[in-house]
């Protein structure tokens, strides 16, 4: 941690380059002695991605940001938010996987004290220098393997929260074998120290083999934001027995929506099918990948169009709705839109059809954008159709 990137200088060098980008900047000679221009790329490069991400660290002097992958990392304001509801209040927590700190801040404003466990020193370090700086008095920063000294402490805590992340020689995370710090073969004496454990796992996580590993799952957080799947969170009680809830959870702009069912009641759920309608409703990526394909339709008297193709319809407007809602203009068969040589400006999306967005997109040749919708997809006829529409 290099102190002198918090000289005022060379804050205010980083405000007046607020619009460059940190790869030009990074190529440029820095003007001070005891900074190099890869220091200052990199703290650039920080506050750029935290104006939106984390905007209270952007909007306060001094903070001290990350290498780039710990800022890719880091949890949102909004979903950092979102998991503070969800520990006990007043409570004592322990972050074993500390990171840059957004969680554990959030946590702080709802519960008495929390331990920022981060292994990487220079990490630690910054995230302590930064909570002065946010004046977050109840984080007490430990450099260590968190896992390591959850299991030699003798305290005890209300909650304890971990994000495992990829190992180093795998892309993806798809099983949490696939992550570490390992928590499969720990979470029994982990529930031991504490009666709630909050595990983060990546989005592509496979929910149904994660449920055959982990112990005592009382419910299941599926976030989104902006029809984007980010977080997937499996919340574990101590002594917990019997089904978890899935709590399917919307983070748009302005409103929070939300979606909360049994996988069992997902399974023995039954639909009605039909032809397209006045509107069209097409489910949020957080209900996608909760695998709640039957019970939107059901829930709010919907049809579905087809059992594979997972968009409803109805003649009734929902604004309430857990997705997007379209108005529909036209159906037309695929047959005969083939026949249009005329260029189409549209979004466009495939749902159970032969061909994906970037074929029909190229095969058409449709330009990118405006304010049409063409869902191509399968009816409950097994006809391929295309529906044009616009949003509610």
């Amino acid at each position: 941690m290099n102190l002198a990137l918090l000289n005022h200088n060379v804050q205010q060098y980083l405000l007046k380059s607020a619009s460059l980008k940190p790869s030009d900047l990074a190529l440029m000679k820095s003007p001070f002695k005891d900074v190099s221009a890869a220091e200052l790329a990199e703290q650039l490069d920080g506050r750029q991605r935290s104006a939106k991400k984390i905007p209270l660290w952007h909007e306060t002097d001094g903070i001290y940001y990350p290498p780039k992958l710990a800022m890719e990392q880091c949890s949102s304001t909004r979903t950092a938010t979102y998991k503070a509801g969800l520990i006990p209040l007043n409570g004592r927590g322990a972050d074993l996987t500390g990171g840059f700190g957004v969680d554990s801040y959030y946590f702080s404003r709802t519960c008495r004290e929390v331990t920022h466990c981060e292994i990487n020193a220079q990490l630690s370090q910054l995230v302590q220098h930064n909570n002065q700086i946010l004046a977050a008095k109840n984080i007490r920063c430990i450099n260590t393997d968190g896992l390591a000294w959850l299991k030699e402490t003798n305290e005890t805590f209300d909650y304890v929260y971990m994000d495992p992340s990829r190992r180093i020689n795998q892309q993806k995370v798809f099983t949490l074998n696939d992550a570490e710090p390992a928590i499969v073969p720990h979470q029994e004496w982990m529930l031991q120290k504490a009666p709630l454990l909050i595990v983060k796992a990546a989005p592509m996580l496979d929910i149904a083999a994660s449920l055959n590993q982990l112990l005592h799952v009382a419910e299941i957080h599926v976030i989104s934001v902006g029809n984007e799947c980010k977080e997937l969170l499996f919340v574990q009680r101590r002594g917990h027995e019997g089904e978890p809830r899935v709590h399917c959870i919307l983070l748009e702009s302005t409103v929070q929506k939300s979606f909360t069912f049994a996988l069992s009641e997902e399974k023995n759920c039954e639909n009605t099918f039909g032809q397209v309608q006045k509107y069209l409703y097409e489910p949020d990526a957080a209900l996608l990948k909760a695998g709640c394909f039957k019970l939107p339709a059901h829930f709010y008297q919907f049809k579905k169009l087809h059992q594979h193709t997972h968009l409803y319809t109805a003649n009734q407007l929902n604004l309430v709705f857990p997705g997007r809602v379209f108005i529909v203009n036209d159906v037309k068969d695929y047959g005969a839109f083939r026949k249009n040589k005329n260029p189409v400006k549209a979004n466009i999306a495939a749902r159970n059809f032969p061909m994906n967005t970037e074929q029909l997109r190229k095969k058409h040749k449709i330009i990118d954008g405006g304010d049409v919708y063409l869902f191509f997809v399968t009816d409950d006829r097994g006809d391929l159709k295309v529906i044009y529409s616009k949003k509610a």
